[in-house]
């Protein structure tokens, strides 16, 4: 399962000023243990360069859950730009082929 979520934050960007509204989109899925070591070379492609050009940051869970048939892990990727966020989990996908397309709007 695939969930886009919006989210605001207040930063203390400078000190004595009032706080700033920060909008960040946190795109979570779920990723396939077995896949670890896949991802640790994927890490180190141009692929991972361009999610970082993005603005965006990709964090999976070091912890499995047991899920149906197989250990998965819970994983995200964040960052400032919606449009950006969908780049990146698509460019990702390109190399994780069993990862689910994000068909959100």
């Amino acid at each position: 399962m695939i969930q886009l979520k919006k989210f605001h934050t207040n930063e203390e960007l400078t000190i004595n000023f009032r706080p700033t509204t920060v909008v960040y989109y946190q795109l979570s899925f779920n990723f396939d243990s077995g896949d670890m070591a896949r991802y640790e070379y994927w890490r180190k492609t141009s692929d991972a360069v361009v999610v970082k050009q993005l603005g965006c940051t990709l964090l999976i869970a070091m912890k499995d859950v047991s899920g149906a048939g197989f250990l998965r892990r819970y994983a995200l990727i964040s960052g400032e730009s919606r449009k950006n966020v969908v780049t990146a989990y698509n460019t990702f996908r390109a190399t994780f082929i069993n990862l689910p397309e994000y068909e959100g709007e």
